[in-house]
């Protein structure tokens, strides 16, 4: 049964909730004023808070924005009870970050109500994250072992051959060994490196910090596309048309973005067809434009794209590990910028990033 904690500095009115709540099955803790609550939510998990608004020390008020400052209190909610019934004591509760509104006196049956509705939206909640990671886990384990095992083959398998017989490979065949273990090599370093980088972003906060010149996000835009180009052996198909800005993000998050744009447009389309990679200032922002005439998707592909998420795989047997644009979008979330596609079946894609300039 869901854990509550009441927050009501009369004794009288707490303790009648508290039978209410246990004679309807809840697990119930009481606390006399914010100070007592915010020991007991820093030390377990409540599904529900219910508190008063006005109380000795700090208010009801500022226990929610204190709860909201919380590891484990994000997302907790949180039913104020008070005898102000004004429109604008709502708003302000609410505008703060509780969740209902209950006002003196209230009836058994309206706080059950108010409790049932917050437990059913957190079992919606709890439903949803479930099966979004189960969707997540079932996509890794049909997708990361073979993205593993494939360069990992080749570098063991041409390992094993050139120890086993060193001498028996002509200087031609050398250099396509060493070629393809490189390849693999990369592809292998690529994959873990984006993988520890979502779950990086995943877990934790991170702030981009500023360029101190426009020189060095010309330089690792020019640099990054081509890398990607290069790796694609499709040097002349790439166009670049770079206008740059000093920019609130870290070089290694800048680099990332433009490589990833850059070597799925070279992947999906073909050889010979134009790779257009253009940034500049559009609308008080630094946007960057990747654009190719490829394969294209469909508005549904686009609504589904997801870490380990590739389409028509079994199709077109691509490399990679479907994470290319679902990685691009958590480190776009996480530097407050914004990401665009538009995309048709067979005519192409267009991937619009938009970031905050430094002295915006």
């Amino acid at each position: 049964m869901a854990k509550i904690l009441i927050v009501e500095d009369e004794r009288p009115l707490r303790e009648e909730i508290a039978e209410w709540l246990l004679f309807e099955g809840y697990d119930v803790f009481q606390a006399s004023d914010g100070a007592e609550a915010l020991i007991l939510l820093g030390e377990m998990a409540f599904d529900v808070v219910l508190s008063d608004i006005m109380m000795q020390g700090f208010d009801g008020y500022e226990l929610v924005k204190r709860l909201r400052q919380l590891d484990n209190g994000a997302t907790v909610p949180v039913i104020l009870m008070s005898a102000l019934a004004e429109r604008s004591n709502i708003r302000t509760g609410m505008g703060i970050g509780a969740d209902d509104y209950l006002i003196k006196p209230f009836t058994r049956l309206e706080l059950l109500d108010a409790l049932a509705a917050r437990i059913a939206r957190i079992e919606l909640h709890r439903n949803e994250t479930e099966s979004a990671l189960e969707d997540l886990r079932n996509r890794v384990l049909s997708n990361l072992p073979h993205e593993l095992r494939t360069p990992l083959n080749g570098i063991i398998g041409f390992g094993d051959t050139l120890s086993s017989d060193p001498s028996g490979f002509s200087h031609d065949e050398l250099s396509e060994i060493g070629n393809i273990i490189s390849k693999s090599g990369k592809r292998l370093f690529r994959l873990v490196h984006n993988y520890l980088m979502y779950l990086q972003l995943d877990l934790a906060q991170h702030t981009g910090r500023q360029f101190s010149e426009a020189g060095l996000a010309e330089s690792t835009i020019f640099s990054a596309a081509r890398t990607a180009a290069s790796d694609h052996l499709r040097d002349s198909d790439l166009i670049l048309k770079i206008k740059t800005y000093d920019l609130k993000i870290s070089r290694i998050f800048l680099e990332k973005i433009i490589y990833e744009l850059t070597d799925n447009a070279m992947r999906y389309s073909t050889p010979g067809k134009p790779v257009k990679v253009s940034s500049g200032k559009h609308l008080g922002v630094f946007r960057i434009a990747v654009t190719d005439e490829g394969r294209g998707m469909s508005q549904k592909q686009i609504s589904e794209i997801g870490a380990f998420v590739q389409f028509d795989r079994p199709k077109y047997e691509q490399q990679g590990g479907g994470m290319g644009l679902a990685l691009l979008r958590k480190i776009v979330d996480k530097i407050s910028g914004q990401l665009y596609i538009k995309s048709k079946p067979a005519q192409g894609t267009s991937v619009f990033i938009e970031l905050p300039l430094a002295d915006e």
